[in-house]
Parts: C-alpha cells; structure tokens; sequence
C-alpha cells in the first residue's frame, strides 16, 4: 500500500511539474511574440545557469508580462496573494512558513517592473518553481 501512495505522489508531482512548465513556455512565448518585450534568448539560457547577464533594458517589462500572464501579478502591477499562496503551497507544507513566504513576495514595491522582477527574485530564493528552473 505504501508503495502505490508513493508512486502516486511522485506522479502528481511530475504531472504539476509539468503543467507548471508548459504554462511557463506558452506565456513566455506569448510575451516575446510582442517586439517590445522581446528579450534574446540566451538571456535566459545563461540566468537559468546561474550566470549574471547584462539585462536589456525591456527586461523587466518582459518580467511584468509573464508575471500578469501567469496570474501573480494584476494589470496595474500589484502582486496577487492568493495566486502566490497556492503557488508557494505546493512547495511547502508548513502553513506558517508558507505565508511567511507569501508576505515576503506579495511585499514587493515600486513601479510594475520592478514588482514582477522582486517577485522573481522572491520565488526564486525560496526555490518556488514557476516554470523558470
């Protein structure tokens, strides 16, 4: 019986994983079909290596419109904190830690750039995939 839990389990979590992943390219496609928020893509390639690039200047503008096409942020670049909790709940368990981590991301300040890349920065530090590992 443990072993049918535990291979359900590590299919719903590939089965999230990849649903996860397969938003993350749709949006990221739809964002960079538009010139203005084009990024190149060896930006990516070399952020998701770790490496710190020279970020064009519209990178945060791309940044905003994943984040708003992914649901964690609104059109007038408020983050939405219910989107980030089930996010964040999916990788934590412990509920005081996940809202911990859900005033940390839903905190973020200043223009909409800057709330979608602080929103990054957060998911990012508290190893929240949404798609960008």
């Amino acid at each position: 019986m443990k072993s049918v839990i535990c291979v359900l389990v590590v299919v719903v979590a590939v089965v999230t994983a990849n649903q996860i992943q397969e938003k993350w390219n749709r949006v990221h496609q739809g964002c960079q079909q538009n010139q203005a928020l084009y990024v190149p893509d060896i930006i990516f390639e070399q952020l998701k290596r770790g490496e710190k690039p020279n970020l064009p200047a519209n990178f945060g503008l791309h940044a905003n419109c994943m984040m708003v096409d992914l649901g964690y942020q609104d059109s007038q670049g408020q983050a939405i904190t219910g989107a980030i909790r089930e996010i964040i709940k999916k990788y934590y368990s412990d509920n005081g830690k996940v809202e911990d981590i859900v005033r940390e991301c839903s905190n973020q300040h200043g223009n909409k750039e800057q709330v979608a890349l602080g929103l990054f920065s957060c998911f990012g530090k508290h190893k929240i995939n949404i798609g960008q590992f």
